[in-house]
């Protein structure tokens, strides 16, 4: 059996998609878990509506604690032998757990790997984001793979994954507020031994009410920081020939960068506590390996690397207050 883990939270709009898209799976040995967070609208009655319709459903409610502790709450409760991750505002096409499921068997793999389509609406349309080819592969020879993965976010989620419940050996991250899906499947990835890889984008992830701009948030560049040195320490401990990955890196150091010049217009600091805060993070070892192998596409960018590797605070200081001219961004 697998068990399909949805938390819900105040998406009394949505839910009930998402829960129609999983029971009409074709694989029908499953058993649905809504785990409610604490929700204030109509999302549990919305639940229990389907749970009448159809016995597959269990309804689990809890204190409002956010989307991992749901999540472990769920993996918890699961009775499967696999387990399937759906977040509430999203669908998935019918066939997917099927074809997780028997990409699964077939190859007597760990997990199972398939792409998903960002579904934005309007001009934009839609970004369909699917695994290179059809293949099985060990963790240890998985490099090319991943760097793929990477660049085309198919890592940093668990919603288009197909687990087994007995090699989950650490839950979801309460600690931070993003990113912890991405520590999950590393860790996941350190107990296994061989995924296969679907290139079809069964998951439809629903991104028509996210902003498009994003906010300052103070916590950002230290979970940015963590999760690369996560990053750095499961590549050398992993992969073959323990290759540092710089496609993350790129993504790491552009971060950095947007949050050090967020850290220099933050007037909540006098001008010389955030000197010294700018100062900090150009020290820090993670964000100086990342540094090293990064290799950023925009020519902004990479001047603000180079002052960044070599420790130039001042000249990156200078930078930023030139920041409108120089069209840093």
């Amino acid at each position: 059996m697998i068990s399909i883990i949805v938390p819900v939270y105040n998406r009394e709009n949505k839910v009930g998609s998402c829960i129609a898209s999983i029971l009409n799976q074709t694989y029908t040995d499953l058993e649905l878990i809504l785990v409610d967070d604490g929700s204030t609208d109509n999302s549990v009655a919305v639940c229990e509506e389907y749970a009448k319709q159809d016995k597959r459903i269990r309804i689990i409610q809890k204190e409002n604690g956010g989307v991992s502790s749901a999540r472990n709450c769920g993996i918890k409760e699961a009775r499967g032998e696999y387990l399937q991750f759906v977040d509430s505002d999203d669908t998935i096409d019918k066939e997917m757990t099927q074809k997780l499921y028997e990409a699964v068997q077939k190859n007597e793999a760990d997990e199972a790997i398939c792409g998903f389509r960002e579904i934005h609406g309007g001009t934009r349309g839609d970004v369909i984001r699917i695994p290179q080819k059809e293949c099985v592969t060990t963790v240890a020879k998985m490099e090319s793979e991943i760097e793929h993965l990477i660049l085309n976010c198919l890592l940093q989620s668990c919603c288009n994954k197909l687990y087994k419940k007995e090699k989950i050996k650490e839950f979801f991250s309460t600690e931070y507020t993003y990113g912890e899906d991405l520590l999950f499947n590393l860790a996941y990835l350190r107990k296994i031994e061989t995924i296969a890889f679907v290139p079809k984008a069964y998951y439809e992830y629903d991104c028509r009410g996210e902003s498009i701009t994003s906010s300052y948030r103070e916590d950002e560049i230290e979970i940015r920081i963590h999760l690369m040195r996560e990053v750095f320490a499961f590549s050398e401990a992993c992969l073959e020939g323990a290759q540092v990955m710089r496609e993350f890196a790129d993504k790491t150091m552009r971060a950095v960068i947007y949050s050090l010049f967020d850290i220099y217009q933050d007037e909540r600091f006098s001008k010389s506590e955030r000197k010294q805060k700018i100062l900090g993070y150009l020290k820090n070892q993670t964000v100086q390996k990342a540094s090293g192998v990064c290799q950023l596409g925009n020519r902004q960018q990479r001047f603000c690397n180079r002052l960044i590797q070599k420790q130039q605070g001042g000249f990156l200081l200078f930078l930023f207050a030139l920041k409108e001219k120089l069209h840093l961004y």
